[in-house]
């Protein structure tokens, strides 16, 4: 536990994690009400200042949009700008888990008007964990069974003790065992997936924990979308955004900009211009084979101002710019 204080140590408050801190800030981002701005400047806002934990950077919409045009993540293709193709399959997944939130946000309503996850009916759970991406598609036949993340747990809970040593008797892993040896459940509907869960008590507690965890993060700024893991299929068939000009994309930002997706094109931003000043156009003349840490600093300075501010620095510190 961190306290802060004055004097003789009075704690003037106390944080007990700092894990809890940055979610109290990301919550209060997302409200738009967060004290920083109080103490900043148009200039200078502390918001866009580097995340501590180096995960989750907000960035300047201004900013993120000159420097995707500058650097070719964004494509002037006949009268709209598009993403390079790299990052189609992760803007994609992101766009449909952005869209399938508000599904995900149904179920959770519904959960709450009848109690909470600990009291609502097991038709109510079994609709849930639907939902929630915990099911697919039995691969051998008709009929549903839980995804592979979720039936190694299940079935090793079903399994019962020892199935490590049980595993380590036939030179297997755990899950290798679990697979070869555990049938795992399969039902025909929602139906059957009720009995399951009305028989299988420790099998419920654990995925009514799933449940909460899937809702929570669903419900968090830091994500996109829901925390759910959608089938393939579902991911091929999303159409990526197109932005005619600036102002589109600052319409989008504001709408659907979450920190994952802001992140994900920093990081590419990143990727991009590390990669450019490592050429061999800024290497000493004496010796290509260093970098000259002179011109890719005079260089980084011209192209800031059209950056945000968080893709130089990390450029900066890759190359020991700044230290």
């Amino acid at each position: 536990m961190i306290s802060i204080g004055v004097l003789l140590g009075f704690p003037i408050f106390k944080i007990n994690s700092l894990e809890e801190s940055a979610k109290d800030y990301h919550a209060l981002m997302s409200e738009r009400s967060h004290p920083l701005h109080c103490f900043n400047n148009p200039a200078l806002d502390a918001r866009y200042f580097p995340d501590p934990f180096r995960l989750t950077n907000y960035l300047n919409p201004a900013r993120l949009w000159s420097g995707l045009v500058l650097l070719k993540v964004l494509v002037k293709k006949g009268e709209v700008y598009e993403y390079e193709d790299s990052l189609a399959d992760m803007l994609k997944s992101i766009e449909a888990r952005e869209d399938y939130k508000r599904v995900v946000l149904a179920s959770e309503k519904k959960i709450e008007a009848e109690g909470g996850v600990e009291k609502a009916s097991l038709d109510t759970i079994a609709e849930a964990i639907n939902t929630l991406g915990m099911l697919a598609k039995n691969p051998a036949g008709e009929g549903l069974m839980f995804r592979r993340e979720y039936s190694l747990v299940i079935r090793d809970i079903m399994d019962g003790d020892g199935t490590g040593d049980r595993a380590r008797a036939q030179n297997m892993s755990k899950d290798q065992y679990i697979e070869k040896f555990v049938k795992a459940p399969q039902f025909a509907n929602l139906g059957e997936l009720v009995a399951f869960l009305e028989n299988e008590y420790t099998v419920r507690e654990f995925l009514l924990s799933s449940i909460k965890q899937a809702l929570a993060k669903s419900r968090e700024n830091v994500s996109a979308g829901a925390s759910v893991s959608l089938p393939k299929w579902k991911i091929d068939q999303v159409k990526l955004p197109v932005f005619k000009d600036k102002f589109e994309f600052f319409d989008y930002f504001e709408k659907r900009g979450s920190l994952e997706w802001q992140n994900l094109l920093k990081d590419k931003l990143v990727d991009k211009l590390n990669a450019y000043v490592t050429s061999s156009k800024f290497r000493l003349e004496s010796d290509p084979t260093l970098l000259d840490r002179n011109k890719i600093s005079t260089f980084l300075a011209t192209v800031e101002p059209q950056l945000p501010d968080i893709a130089t620095w990390e450029v900066k510190i890759a190359n020991k710019i700044i230290k």
